[in-house]
């Protein structure tokens, strides 16, 4: 198609919408074929304006360092030997070649739920808690020897941080 009759069904199109948009910046083409096969072409243009902008917009106020709210442990691909159920009884699970149970375990750090970093105490209580999700496993009991069953196991999924509001008791003025 030549340019001139693309820009006469450009300028068609504007004239029947009641809304459109300027694009100002110069497009850049992406191979989506090269894209798709090579993880070092990104599938969107670095000098994309609207992308950029976003990026922008996003970071505003920030300092190029972050810090985290909760100090967390993540294990990729972890295998555990020992689980607990959901009544929460402590058990051993399968890991063979017949069953195994395998995930990414994500936990706070530190005992009886810290208090989140970067929150204000005097208007709210904070606390760092792992959030954990049931997934299927053959499992028996610790140390009885007998044969595995299904059953679910707790599995720590993610940290997060937990705030309440704290209502404190005004003093009245005389």
């Amino acid at each position: 198609m030549s340019s001139f009759y693309q820009l006469i069904v450009v300028f068609t199109i504007l004239a029947l919408c009641k809304s459109y948009v300027v694009v100002v910046d110069p497009i850049e083409r992406i191979d989506e074929e090269a894209a798709a096969s090579d993880p070092q072409n990104p599938a969107v243009a670095p000098s994309d304006p609207i992308l950029l902008r976003k990026r922008k917009s996003i970071l505003v106020g920030l300092s190029e360092h972050t810090e985290e709210v909760c100090p967390t442990k993540i294990r990729q691909n972890h295998r555990p030997q020992y689980g607990h159920i959901a009544n929460g009884s402590r058990v051993e699970i399968q890991q063979d070649e017949e069953s195994f149970l395998e995930a990414t375990f994500v936990e706070c750090l530190g005992e009886n739920r810290p208090p989140c970093h970067g929150v204000d105490h005097d208007l709210f209580i904070s606390e760092c808690v792992t959030v954990y999700e049931h997934r299927p496993a053959n499992v028996r009991v610790v140390k009885s020897g007998g044969p595995f069953f299904a059953a679910s196991i707790r599995v720590p999924i993610l940290c997060e941080c937990r705030l309440r509001r704290q209502f404190k008791a005004f003093d009245k003025k005389k």
